[in-house]
Order: C-alpha cells, then sequence, then structure tokens
C-alpha cells in the first residue's frame, strides 16, 4: 500500500497539478486578449463616434451657411430700379439718369393719335434736371452698381469717368460738365468700342471748357463788358469790302464776311453811312478853323 502510494504520489498526484497550472496559464491570456480586443472596439467605437460628430458639426455649419447666405447684409444701391431701365444700362443704351435718382416721381400720360383715328394714352419722358453735383454723384452711383452687375471689370474706367465729371464741374461749372456726361454718354450709345470709360474725349472737353467759361464770361459784367468790345474789334476785321465799295453789291459768290457799314456797322455800305458824312463835315469845319488868317487873305486874293 505504501509503494502504491508513494508511486501514485510520485506520478499521478503531480500530473494534475500541471494541468491545473496549464489551464490557468491558458485563462489568463484568453482574457488579456479579451480586454485587449474590447478596448481596441471601445476606442475604435469612440474614434467612430468623434468622427461622425465632427461631421455632423460640419453638416449644420454648410446647412448654417447656405441658410443664412452672406455674413454682411444691406441695401442694393439699384433696389426700386426698374428691370426695363437695367436692361437699357447693359444693352449699352443711352439713359437719362434722373430715371435713377428720381425713381417715385409720378408718371404722365400723353394722348396720342392713331393712324386709324384711334386715341391711346402712352407715358410722357421728361428729362430731369440735376439741380446740383452731388444730385448726380448719387444717380451715377446707381448707375455704376447696375453697370457692374454684368461688367465688374469695367469698374476703374467708370471710376475715372466720375472723377473726369466731377473735375469738369470745379473748374468751368456744372451745367458744362453734365454737357459732357451727356453727349459723352450717347455717343458711346452709338459705338461703345470707340468711347471707353477711362479715356477722356478731347473733342467733348473742349465743347465744355468753352461753355463754362462763355458763361462764367456772361455772369460777370466786367468780363462781360470786356468780351463785346473783343468782339466788336474782331467783326470789324470781318467786314466785306466789296459789299462796302460797291453800293451794296458783293462780288463774291460765297462771302463768309459781314455784309455791313466798315464805319458804324449799320446795314449799308460806306458810302451811304450819314456818320461818315457827318465825321467828314466836322473834319473840314475844324480844318477851315485852323486855317491863318494870311492864308484866308491870300485865297480871297
Amino acid at each position: 500500500m505504501n509503494t502504491q502510494q508513494t508511486s501514485l504520489a510520485s506520478t499521478g498526484l503531480h500530473a494534475p497539478a500541471a494541468n491545473v497550472t496549464t489551464t490557468n496559464t491558458n485563462t489568463s491570456v484568453t482574457a488579456n486578449a479579451t480586454s485587449s480586443t474590447n478596448t481596441c472596439a471601445a476606442a475604435n467605437s469612440t474614434a467612430s463616434t468623434s468622427v461622425n460628430t465632427s461631421a455632423t458639426e460640419q453638416g449644420n455649419r454648410d446647412n448654417t451657411l447656405n441658410v443664412t447666405g452672406p455674413l454682411h447684409s444691406g441695401r442694393s444701391l439699384s433696389q426700386g430700379v426698374d428691370l426695363k431701365i437695367k436692361s437699357k444700362i447693359w444693352a449699352e443704351e443711352y439713359l437719362d439718369l434722373g430715371q435713377l435718382l428720381f425713381k417715385s416721381k409720378i408718371a404722365k400720360l400723353q394722348a396720342v393719335q392713331g393712324e386709324d383715328n384711334s386715341i391711346s394714352f402712352v407715358q410722357k419722358e421728361e428729362k430731369s434736371y440735376f439741380k446740383s453735383m452731388q444730385q448726380w454723384t448719387t444717380a451715377f452711383h446707381v448707375f455704376v452698381a447696375i453697370y457692374c452687375e454684368k461688367l465688374p471689370m469695367e469698374s476703374p474706367g467708370l471710376m475715372k469717368y466720375m472723377a473726369t465729371i466731377q473735375k469738369l464741374s470745379e473748374d468751368v461749372g456744372t451745367k458744362a460738365a453734365l454737357h459732357y456726361d451727356e453727349q459723352f454718354r450717347l455717343w458711346r450709345s452709338e459705338n461703345p468700342n470707340i468711347m471707353p470709360w477711362g479715356k477722356l474725349n478731347q473733342e467733348l472737353h473742349s465743347e465744355a471748357l468753352q461753355m463754362g467759361l462763355k458763361s462764367r464770361l456772361n455772369a460777370d459784367p466786367t468780363l462781360k463788358k470786356q468780351n463785346q468790345l473783343f468782339r466788336a474789334q474782331q467783326s470789324k476785321k470781318g467786314v466785306c469790302f466789296s459789299w462796302n465799295n460797291n453800293a451794296g453789291k458783293c462780288l463774291r459768290p460765297n462771302c463768309n464776311f459781314q455784309h455791313v457799314c466798315r464805319n458804324c456797322h449799320g446795314p449799308h455800305p460806306r458810302k451811304l453811312c450819314k456818320a461818315s458824312s457827318d465825321t467828314q463835315k466836322s473834319n473840314v469845319q475844324q480844318r477851315s478853323k485852323s486855317e491863318p488868317t494870311s492864308a484866308k487873305n491870300d485865297k480871297s486874293k
């Protein structure tokens, strides 16, 4: 019995102990693997949740931008302008800028008789007159806002054009400046390619300068009188000598000179001028009075 127990103790009892140890080791490895797997899965789940949350927030921001539009807000300068007027501007047609400033002006109707004697009423277009350069500038700002909706690259030229008009107004007056603007845009409506906004038109600019200077001369009494004297002197140079020397008959087929009296600028030739004959008589009388007495006696002898 002792021998068998010893044998069993040496063999059988130790074997089960080894099996238990192995089982514990496997269980530990399995538990670690399961724990690691669960940890990774949890980490992946957390990362996936974070990504989904970030994507959701980005989507919400995009939707918010799409709904609210731009961050800035404000009324457009072209607000309230009729689409027909805008179409004329985009088509490079001439437009009375007053229509952009006086948008609330009540339209007037006029009766028009047709070929079949029918009567119809159409809107009467009345030209709007600017009372100041500030009014024109306000209207032109609206014009630029509408024009640049289709042609934004023209904005530098339009700004230079506006500066030209304002400079003319400062130098020679608003009337001359508005004349340049009106004639420029009329000319441009016929051929926009030869009338760029940013280029000064010398012909129209000279006309505006002359108009402004003439207006200022007439406004100043002293300058006006000097101008009249200058014109009188110039007109003497333009008198027709042929008409004066031939009793009112001009021998030139196309005469460019004035058919007026060379002495008094009256409507008669020089030989029929009463002022000239009176002057000659007075000159003769003065010469006769100035002659010495001895000379008169010699003549009497």
